[in-house]
């Protein structure tokens, strides 16, 4: 019986395992002789030629890189008429559709924006009366009361000089806090036919996407591909040539 690390295995594989592990010297060592790889390396290694074999096999794999290459080109061929008039319909029907890089992803949070779009209204114009539009009582109006405040003070001090400096720099930023939210809200479109226009636009997208089998946002890469395919095709018999003559 025998095992290596343990787990039972043929003795073929022991014997195969072991010779990259020690040397053994026996009396019927000769008999490995019989082997026809032990017999090759033996002479090559003996007529000083291990370089040259190492330069053959890399020939060889070579040779079979091309002989795959060249057989499957062979294949293409017969169809390839049928397979450039697939790849132009699906390549027409992509530039069609004009599909602009990660526009699946700018459409997908304008959707959202559209279906969130009342509740953002009401929730931003709240938090701009807070900020600067509410009369009296907006936290830039009271920011700009403390600072005036402070301005009554008829005192030259670093450390109140610093403090109207910070309240001022804030009642910049509430402005422009102000001027943001107004902005953002503004751009806010409750109109039903946009919101449509959105849908229908990742509808088609989405169905060009399951066509070929990717996801939305990776149409643009498949439109490139389809591209190079195409090129590929129509110049199959220059490679083809190529590929016969260094075959």
């Amino acid at each position: 019986k025998s095992t290596l690390n343990g787990q039972p295995c043929p003795q073929n594989l022991i014997r195969d395992f072991t010779q990259h592990l020690i040397l053994i010297h026996g009396q019927h060592q000769q008999i490995t002789l019989l082997k026809n790889d032990t017999q090759r390396e033996v002479l090559d290694a003996f007529s000083g030629l291990q370089d040259k074999v190492k330069q053959l096999n890399d020939y060889h794999r070579q040779w079979q890189k091309l002989q795959q290459e060249l057989n499957e080109i062979t294949k293409k061929i017969p169809q390839r008429d049928a397979e450039l008039d697939l790849l132009n319909f699906q390549l027409t029907e992509l530039q069609q559709a004009n599909i602009q890089k990660e526009e699946w992803l700018q459409l997908m949070n304008e959707y959202k924006k559209c279906q969130q779009a009342k509740g953002l209204i009401t929730d931003i114009s709240q938090a701009l009366e807070m900020t600067t539009n509410h009369e009296g009582s907006n936290a830039s109006q009271l920011v700009q009361n403390a600072l005036n405040q402070l301005n009554n003070i008829d005192l030259d001090d670093s450390e109140l000089n610093n403090i109207r400096e910070l309240l001022n720099t804030a009642s910049i930023y509430l402005q422009e806090a102000g001027d943001g939210l107004t902005q953002f809200r503004d751009s806010l479109d409750l109109k039903p036919e946009k919101l449509a226009s959105i849908e229908s636009r990742l509808q088609l997208i989405q169905d060009l996407a399951r066509k070929h089998h990717t996801q939305p946002e990776s149409l643009h890469e498949i439109q490139l591909s389809l591209q190079q395919k195409i090129v590929s095709l129509e110049h199959i018999e220059e490679s083809f040539n190529k590929l016969n003559w260094l075959y």
